[in-house]
């Protein structure tokens, strides 16, 4: 088996960085599995390379190992997502090939006004499906004026799943209105597509963060399963996940 550590360098380490480090490295090293550290640094306007170097020291000096990673390398040409976008991109010009994604030109005031959207942040979960069925004229008509965002095809379906510390999940998503972002207008590359891209890359078996990312899973698992049908591979598997109560003051 596989586990991982994959932080965000947004800032210096917290405490509810080791607690998950902790809790992820104890239970690979329990089933004597591997141990992937993998710096998500793919928001490079958050992200900051010095703070994943700082964070990386610390996680040595507390006595940290890892198997493959930064600074001890591994199958993986890079561990650092900001240097892995050519994969990224190759996969999806693959989706797009099989029209399993989509171009959207909404603005964010359009999305915003959406009444149907509940929003956590500056995340609009609930989408209206309204360029999904653009044809191909007018695409390239505002193709001409606007780089667009891509969106997953998302197809109605129910998703269960048994999670370590939260239990039972059923998750439905409502096609249309579930068709999420996995590459922005400025070209960033969404967390849902580069946390499921990686960890296939990484052979990761097993998923432990924070609970604050459980609502994520759903259409990640989704993702997962439009992978092993675009790519007809037997070899992407889903892992198992565990969500972690976060630490909370004292």
């Amino acid at each position: 088996m596989k586990g991982r550590f994959a932080p965000s360098p947004t800032g210096y380490i917290h405490l509810g960085n080791v607690w998950i480090a902790l809790l992820s490295y104890v239970s690979t090293r329990q089933q004597k599995g591997q141990y992937v550290v993998r710096m998500e640094d793919i928001d490079i306007q958050r992200s900051k390379r010095d703070l994943g170097e700082a964070l990386l020291d610390d996680l040595e000096w507390l006595g940290f190992e890892w198997d493959e990673g930064p600074r001890v390398g591994g199958p993986e040409a890079t561990y650092w997502q900001s240097e892995r976008q050519t994969y990224y991109g190759d996969v999806l010009e693959n989706l797009a090939s099989e029209k399993l994604i989509y171009p959207c030109f909404c603005n964010r005031t359009r999305l915003h006004s959406i009444a149907s959207a509940p929003h956590v942040g500056e995340v609009v979960h609930r989408y209206d499906g309204h360029c999904r069925h653009l044809e191909d004229k007018l695409i390239k008509e505002f193709m001409m004026s606007k780089e667009p965002s891509l969106r997953l095809a998302v197809n109605s379906c129910d998703i269960d799943f048994v999670d370590r510390w939260q239990g039972f999940q059923h998750i439905h998503l409502e096609g249309e209105l579930d068709d999420y972002v996995l590459r922005r207008g400025d070209g960033m590359y969404a967390y849902n597509l580069a946390v499921v891209l990686d960890d296939i890359a990484m052979g990761i078996t097993e998923v432990i963060r924070g609970d604050d990312l459980l609502e994520t899973t759903g259409q990640q698992i989704y993702l997962y399963r439009t992978l092993q049908t675009s790519f007809k591979s037997k070899n992407i598997q889903l892992p198992s996940y565990g969500h972690a109560p976060l630490l909370i003051d004292s």
